[in-house]
């Protein structure tokens, strides 16, 4: 067996190489649409006809200085954990099933690491919102040993996890026909618990959760995932969620942001984590979030400085690790991180 997963160490680091120098270039466009779960679900990669995803990868915490990249095999999904510092440094396992790490938003961000680097979750893609049941690998991170298999009845995707991998938070699916029709909720991973009561933003109480991720932004602790959405009947907004306490904001943008700028729109959070910051395609921005009052408020004027650069620091990280590993082809990369409307757990 040792053998058969040395025989995947140079696709595997050919992939990373390939991921990291393909990651500024990515293409965002929504995907066609489908009756099987909606086209953005099929654009976020949580809908698959043929079970089958394409290779995905995330970054670790910057201390592991590690990647992880899921790449389909005959064999099932050849998983493993590169040292970006050296190359040669690989840890592979064969998972059977169509696992993959999950992506939570368009643009193809994902998710499913810890933030302390103990766990990682692998989703299988869903075949339609109609589905009976929905699977997750709960793994140890560093040495990709399978935890438990999480088997739920019903149509989820994943969310979120928090900073320790205790809880996870997972997008249920409410209605076979409409995918914007859904409820966040929370999954005790160590007591194998889904907790009752769904996430839910204090004052959204009644309304229903509608709108589609567009991109995902995590704070450096783990703890705040943050997802811009659009779509929603309110307007956009970012849905600001706290993995520790199982709470969630939902922070209102209309008024500061255009639908029009919303299609391919960004979230940068600054270098000293006090602020979150929506931009267009274009790179101008839209409007800024106080990370901790969560309230949102025009840009300052252009050429004033904020402390920003959430963007550029992820720049900078892609081009260590390429100069770390190489350069070619393509494949969807992300940062640590996830989606979905939630809020305050009861």
């Amino acid at each position: 067996m040792r053998r058969r997963f040395e025989c995947f160490a140079p696709v595997i680091a050919a992939t990373v190489i390939a991921l990291v120098a393909a990651a500024p270039a990515l293409g965002k466009g929504e995907a066609p649409s489908r009756p099987d779960g909606g086209s953005y679900l099929n654009a976020k990669g949580v809908v698959s006809s043929s079970m089958t995803q394409p290779p995905r990868a995330i970054f670790g915490p910057a201390a592991t200085h590690s990647v992880y990249v899921a790449q389909p095999t005959d064999d099932g999904i050849a998983l493993a954990r590169v040292d970006t510092a050296d190359s040669q440094a690989i840890r592979t396992r064969i998972i059977g099933g169509a696992y993959s790490i999950p992506t939570v938003a368009i643009d193809k961000s994902t998710s499913g690491l810890s933030t302390d680097g103990s766990t990682l979750v692998l989703a299988q893609p869903l075949v339609g919102l109609w589905q009976p049941s929905t699977r997750f690998e709960i793994l140890d991170a560093k040495s990709l040993r399978l935890r438990k298999t999480i088997r739920l009845r019903g149509t989820y995707s994943f969310d979120a996890i928090s900073p320790d991998g205790d809880r996870m938070f997972l997008i249920e699916y409410t209605s076979q026909r409409d995918p914007s029709q859904y409820l966040v909720r929370a999954y005790d991973v160590s007591s194998g618990r889904l907790l009752r009561a769904p996430v839910i933003d204090p004052s959204e109480k009644g309304e229903p959760m509608t709108g589609k991720p567009i991109t995902r932004e995590v704070s450096s602790s783990g703890r705040w995932a943050y997802t811009l959405y659009r779509g929603s009947d309110e307007g956009p907004f970012v849905h600001a969620l706290d993995t520790m306490k199982g709470e969630a904001v939902c922070v209102d943008l209309a008024g500061l942001v255009q639908s029009a700028d919303m299609r391919h729109a960004t979230l940068a959070m600054s270098t000293d984590g006090s602020q979150l910051t929506v931009a267009a395609r274009n790179g101008n921005r839209l409007a800024v979030i106080d990370a901790e009052t969560l309230e949102a408020i025009a840009p300052p004027a252009p050429g004033s400085t904020d402390g920003g650069g959430g963007g550029v620091a992820w720049l900078l990280i892609v081009v260590a690790a390429a100069l770390g590993l190489g350069a070619g082809g393509a494949i969807m990369l992300t940062r640590g991180r996830e989606s979905g409307l939630a809020a305050p757990d009861a």
